[in-house]
């Protein structure tokens, strides 16, 4: 056999052997670390703590494509430069002001409610 017999058997090998690692938890961590260590990421829970989100506001906000996002290992991280200059433009302030009003209207409709039912 000559060596290019070869060549598409390590070819797949190659591309097995890649596929995996690519889609494994040692690769996913160090791309995070990596990209942590270029420009700070949040994941969903931290962004909703950072910049006083719901997690239910946040869902809003993506469906409006008013933030991006970057998709990394199934997870959504959102760079934390660009969440800081939402919030400087007051942009996310706004999402979060109208769902505090909304829980106002909803709890003071609710409470309406309960004292006429009395």
């Amino acid at each position: 056999m000559n060596t290019d017999d070869y060549a598409p058997e390590i070819k797949r090998l190659i591309k097995e052997y890649l596929n995996d690692y690519l889609h494994s938890p040692e690769f996913r961590q160090q791309l995070e670390s990596i990209m942590c260590e270029e420009e700070k990421y949040m994941t969903r829970e931290e962004l909703c703590r950072y910049a006083r989100l719901s997690p239910s506001t946040l869902w809003r906000i993506e469906q409006r494509q008013a933030i991006p996002h970057n998709m990394v290992g199934g997870r959504k991280l959102y760079a934390k430069k660009e969440v800081d200059r939402l919030i400087a433009e007051g942009r996310l302030s706004l999402y979060s002001q109208q769902n505090q009003e909304t829980s106002k209207s909803r709890r003071s409709h609710c409470s309406t409610n309960n004292k006429d039912a009395s």
